[in-house]
Order: structure tokens, then C-alpha cells, then sequence
């Protein structure tokens, strides 16, 4: 449950009210993940419509990450994951480390917003999630391209720069992206029962 607060808090320091819908969404995931992922579509819809990023390269775009993308995300990623409702720990000598201090950076990040830039990316790595998201890897690779062409592109030849160019690299990446993963599924013969063939 702590991505649950992570994105609360994050959202909520962004101005995204559509965040109040995480709590919901946990609770429906309870019943029927059907109805957590429902819910969840609604948060992301009106989540897209509250925070506006004008350029990808820039500080608005590494707080929406940091701030309510990547900890939506991890929160969804926990919701799906759930057998039961997690305890909380009975003495102070349960509570870890490696815990504790991204925790804190986070809510002191809500003073200073960049204690919460280091908190988020610690709370990722802390802990026994490594092996977890080991298969986000080729994900991560494929976020982090077009990231790095834009900014080749930006450095190297600023004219091209243009909001055009941004969406149009990052199509082009998802679609390279797509068909990568889609030649990578196995082919499956369908047959009627009892066919022989």
C-alpha cells in the first residue's frame, strides 16, 4: 500500500484530484480486479485531462513522472498483485531501513520537491522488488530511447525541436516497440476437436 500514498500524496501536490480514485480502485480490486482496473482506466482518463505537459523534455515532465506517473503505476502493479491486506508493523524494530528513508524523503518531498524526485526512484529499488522488475527492463529501455533521441535532437539540431517531432518520435518508438513484441509470440494452431490433422 505504500505506492497507494506515494501517488496520493504526489498527485495531490501536482493538483490532480483525480488521484482520490486510487483508494476506490484498491477497494473495487478487492471485490473484482475487473472492476480495480475499471476504475483504474477512469483515474488514468482524468488524470490525462488534469496534467499538462508542454514539452517532454523538461521539469514539468520529470515531476509528472516522478510525481503521479510512475507511482500510478507501481500502485496499479500492487492493486493487481494482492492476496491480502498488508499489517502493519507491531514495534519499531520491524519497520527496515531501506524502507523508511525513501518513505521520509518522500513526505519531506512535499516541502521540497526534489527530496520526493530521490524518494520515488529509492522506493523502487529498495527492498527484494529487484527481481520483480527485472522484466520491466526491456520496457524501461524502450521508454528510455526516444528519451535520448529527443534529446540528441534538441542538443544537435534545436530547429527540429518542435512538439511535431516529439510526438511523432515517440509514435514511431511505440509502434517499433509493438511489432518488436509481436514477433517475439509463439504461433498457435488452432484445431477442432478431434481433428487429426
Amino acid at each position: 500500500m505504500m505506492w497507494l500514498f506515494v501517488a496520493l500524496l504526489g498527485g495531490l501536490a501536482l493538483g490532480a484530484r483525480s488521484v482520490l480514485l486510487l483508494p476506490l480502485a484498491y477497494l473495487a480490486s478487492w471485490k473484482r480486479r475487473d472492476w480495480g482496473l475499471a476504475v483504474y482506466f477512469l483515474f488514468g482518463v482524468l488524470a490525462l485531462n488534469e496534467v499538462r505537459i508542454g514539452d517532454v523534455l523538461s521539469y514539468a515532465a520529470v515531476k509528472a513522472v516522478f510525481f503521479l506517473i510512475l507511482p500510478s503505476f507501481m500502485a496499479l502493479r500492487e492493486m493487481m498483485s494482492w492476496t491480502s491486506l498488508p499489517s502493519l508493523p507491531k514495534d519499531y524494530r520491524e519497520i527496515r531501513l531501506e524502507n523508511a528513508v525513501p518513505a521520509v524523503l518522500v513526505l519531506l518531498g512535499m516541502v521540497y520537491w526534489p527530496l520526493f524526485l530521490a524518494g520515488v526512484p529509492l522506493l523502487l529499488f529498495s527492498g527484494g522488488d529487484m527481481k520483480d522488475l527485472m522484466p520491466s527492463i526491456p520496457l524501461l529501455v524502450v521508454v528510455t530511447l526516444p528519451l535520448l533521441a529527443l534529446a540528441a535532437l534538441r542538443v544537435l539540431r534545436n530547429e527540429l525541436y518542435t512538439p511535431e517531432t516529439q510526438v511523432a518520435l515517440l509514435a514511431a518508438f511505440s509502434i517499433f516497440a509493438l511489432l518488436w513484441r509481436w514477433r517475439e509470440r509463439k504461433r498457435v494452431d488452432f484445431r477442432l476437436y478431434g481433428d487429426s490433422m
